[in-house]
């Protein structure tokens, strides 16, 4: 607003009056408009400011002066005076609201309008012409303003897990020669897509004893996922090499325990394709092999590799030993008194 003081001086009128005496006496008073906010001297016809003026309650005023002889009848004559308030920059720009607040979407695609702040500036011209900028908080160049609309809009990539959070200094500046200024914080919330797939982290493999008790542990898994909510909740699963179905895996914790007979001589390891997914829509998933070694337990008693065994001997090298018929039988053949060419 542009003020003008009490008393400043707005215009002097002059009326002239070609008579002698009292009827060429002329005294000035104001007849039309705004008269309290101002004032003529009625000798000199010296309009002033009575109150302060404001631009911005209102632009212009108009008085009707009349000018009036001493003389009997008296005479009068009017005139209209404009008075036009021009701007001053004494208004500075000011935001719609206290604080702005919103969420984007991470990998929102670059140049996307994502939030606009408004701030308007009452004075006239360039004193009220509001030119927007960032003053602080933007990492990276992350976002961009349009510094005449307000637009702000993505200039990076965004990605939540490396910053979940921006918090915005926004300045406003009206476009005097000594502007004035406003700020406002503007925070970004940066939520979670689900781009992440699930990674274990502990590789190591496992050995059971065979034999071992249904709901032995083997051992846990493990898999993180960086996303949040739903898209960094993991769950387990065998996806191969299980076979008879021996091993199972708790869903939820990654706990291995054992399901079936192992036996470490029919099947001395095992390799299991374990698969951890998360619960996004469309899941991510991430496959990995681990090995399972079966130790050896004392359940097995020597065998011998014939049911029966039978020992023939002779003390003549011409004789033969009778036919045998092909039994479960080891034979042991001796000869003595052989002598050998």
């Amino acid at each position: 607003m542009t003020v003008f003081l009490t008393g400043q001086l707005i215009a002097n009128v002059t009326a002239t009056d070609k008579d002698k005496g009292a009827n060429s006496l002329v005294s000035y008073k104001i007849t039309s408009g705004d008269s309290k906010k101002f004032t003529i001297d009625s000798k000199t016809g010296v309009i002033t400011t009575s109150e302060k003026l404001d631009r911005e309650e209102s632009a212009s005023y108009n008085l009707v002066i009349t000018a009036r002889d001493h003389g009997t009848p008296s005479l009068s004559s009017t005139v209209s005076v404009s008075v036009k308030v021009l701007d001053e920059n004494d208004n500075t720009p000011k935001f719609s609201l206290p604080f702005y607040q919103a969420s984007v979407l991470e990998n929102t695609a670059i140049n996307t309008n994502v939030l606009r702040v408004t701030a308007t500036d009452p004075d006239e011209g360039t004193n009220g012409l509001v030119t927007f900028s960032i003053l602080s908080g933007n990492t990276n160049g992350t976002f961009a303003i349009d510094n005449s609309t307000g637009f702000l809009s993505v200039k990076q990539n965004l990605d939540r897990e490396a910053d979940a959070f921006y918090s915005l200094l926004i300045i406003a500046s009206d476009n005097a020669p000594k502007p004035n200024s406003d700020f406002v914080r503007v925070n970004f919330t940066v939520l979670d897509e689900n781009d992440n797939s699930p990674i274990f982290v502990n590789v190591a493999n496992f050995t059971i004893v065979e034999n071992s008790a249904l709901g032995t542990n083997v051992g846990s898994v493990s898999a993180t996922d960086s996303d949040a909510g739903s898209n960094g909740q993991v769950r387990y699963s065998i996806v191969k090499g299980n076979k008879d179905e021996v091993f199972q895996i708790n869903p939820i914790s990654g706990k291995l325990t054992v399901n079936g007979k192992i036996d470490r001589e029919k099947m001395a390891s095992y390799i299991l394709t374990l698969m951890a997914s998360d619960q996004g829509k469309p899941a991510m998933k991430t496959e990995r092999d681990f090995v399972i070694t079966v130790e050896d337990e004392n359940d097995n008693p020597p065998e011998f590799d014939a049911q029966e065994f039978l020992g023939l001997y002779s003390l003549n090298c011409s004789s033969r030993f009778p036919y045998l018929p092909k039994l479960n039988v080891r034979v042991f053949q001796t000869y003595l008194n052989c002598q050998v060419s």
